[in-house]
């Protein structure tokens, strides 16, 4: 491409997109195996300041050149020294996806239990400490025996549990990476993670394990049922392997995960729409002007939330849990306050599992009876069994379950919607993308109004808005809108308990 070529040509963006873009014949850099690169090289640590000096390079060169740059692999201190370098905004939180499965030509147990690709959100709390953004590696959103080409018939090269590893990879907050042959790629899946002009549809901070996760390692039960509750025992999710049964290879005992994270709606900035200005970030909230990775930030913003609410005014800030679960052969009920930001004890609670597209939401159905819905009981901290014994397949979309053998891990992934207790509507954004609520696809419109929305996308691009809405017996019926976005890539529609309109 020549340097004054027009990166998008005949492709809508944003307009502070396609400036950021003019003269950019790369859109990002990536230092590949950047621990080791700091590992071989004496100077960087015997000279004080070498190693700084190194990534400061880095970002200047992205910065004048309008790219990013990703750490693959890198430590925790290259990520503390970049604190202050906008350019470098994620860095590779996997192994290669070729070791997935159990590859002969790999050493160590690389399957159900061995240091799988898959797994990158077990990192997500050191990466978002230090505001990068833990990416996963690329993957192959289908699958296919292509043992003749020389992939191996149990390695995750052949594109194995594609929607485990698309989970991954757009809850990551990282970049989205398709490795697919031509004619490969699964279109069902990849519309669940990405607008029509190709920007993410992202949470706002990185998935990452629940503390419940954790608990069998430090002497919890997990037990079935509400995993070791009751007489002062800890609660702890059932499954994950101790580091002897790590070290034995694979297992059909463990070597469960339980991953969260949580997106948020907030009040438009105009100065900040469309997003993805030309200048990079390390602010790993960008769609809103609402960073809500700060503590501080989420929890003043929901506190707003029930004061509005307590004042029958609308809420500041519309909030969503996201939870994933792998290859949990036991039952194990989360707890409301197994999330965060912290789910308050009379808050209305609403969920539904997404895997593999989750059951049909039809306009004008009962919520509840339909399956599209539940609903949780504000008496008690119980939400809902977390086992994925009945997600025998994380292949996902067009290339599914009928397709013997693509498969290794079972999953499901759940939104957990909150609304306050007095609500007579749930908005629920896009189902059919995972994060339906991303802040990437909607935002309150000026003023924080809760029931006018800013939806944002390509023009002519058709976006499908649901909101769940209470009836006086206390049922919920399932109400949908398609909204068709104009030529400026933004709607506003203004919707009540029975209908949306565009204003």
């Amino acid at each position: 491409m020549k340097p004054d070529a027009d990166a998008w040509e005949g492709v809508w963006v944003p307009p502070m997109v396609r400036a950021g873009w003019q003269g950019t014949n790369l859109a990002a850099y990536e230092t590949d195996f950047y621990h080791n690169i700091v590992q071989s090289t004496p100077r960087f640590r015997q000279v004080v300041g070498e190693g700084e000096a190194f990534l400061a390079g880095i970002d200047a060169a992205c910065a004048a050149r309008g790219m990013t740059a990703q750490l693959c692999a890198g430590n925790p201190h290259s990520f503390l020294e970049a604190l202050t370098m906008p350019t470098i905004t994620n860095a590779r939180a996997s192994i290669d996806y070729d070791w997935d499965g159990d590859p002969a030509a790999n050493s160590g147990p690389r399957s159900n239990n061995g240091a799988h690709n898959w797994a990158a959100a077990d990192n997500g709390y050191v990466f978002w400490a230090t505001r990068v953004a833990p990416s996963k590696d690329n993957f192959w959103s289908s699958w296919r025996d292509l043992s003749p080409l020389g992939y191996g018939a149990d390695s995750g090269r052949n594109g194995m549990d594609a929607e485990l590893h698309a989970l991954g990879a757009v809850l990551s907050t990282g970049p989205v990476g398709l490795g697919d042959y031509t004619t490969m790629v699964n279109a069902t899946l990849v519309r669940r993670l990405v607008r029509a002009d190709g920007i993410l549809l992202r949470p706002d901070r990185p998935l990452a394990p629940v503390d419940a996760q954790w608990g069998a390692l430090v002497g919890g039960g997990g037990g079935s049922g509400g995993g070791g509750g009751g007489g002062g025992a800890l609660h702890a999710m059932p499954g994950l392997c101790t580091l002897a049964q790590e070290k034995q290879g694979p297992t059909a005992s463990c070597g469960a995960r339980l991953w969260q994270t949580h997106a948020t709606v907030a009040a438009e900035n105009a100065a900040a729409a469309p997003e993805l200005a030309a200048a990079p970030t390390r602010t790993l909230v960008s769609h809103s002007g609402v960073d809500a990775t700060r503590i501080a930030t989420v929890t003043a913003s929901l506190a707003a939330a029930a004061a509005a609410a307590a004042a029958t005014a609308p809420p500041v800030v519309l909030l969503q849990h996201l939870v994933v679960s792998v290859d949990q052969n036991a039952s194990f009920v989360l707890q409301r306050a197994d999330l965060y930001p912290a789910i308050a004890p009379d808050a209305t609670v609403l969920w539904r599992s997404a895997q593999d597209g989750g059951a049909p939401c039809v306009a004008g159905s009962d919520a509840v009876a339909s399956g599209c819905l539940a609903v949780g009981d504000t008496g008690t901290g119980a939400l809902f069994d977390v086992s994925t014994q009945r997600s025998p397949c994380s292949q996902g979309g067009t290339f599914g379950r009928a397709r013997s053998g693509a498969c290794m891990h079972s999953v499901d992934v759940w939104q957990v919607f909150v609304a306050p207790p007095n609500a007579t509507s749930v908005f629920l954004g896009d189902l059919g993308a995972y994060v339906s609520l991303s802040g990437y696809r909607f935002r309150l419109a000026p003023g924080g109004d809760a029931t006018m929305v800013a939806v944002v996308g390509q023009p002519e691009e058709a976006v499908a808005m649901s909101w769940a809405a209470k009836k006086g017996d206390g049922s919920w019926v399932v109400q949908a809108k398609d909204i068709v976005i104009g030529a400026t890539g933004r709607e506003v529609v203004a919707f009540a308990p029975d209908d949306a309109t565009l204003i």
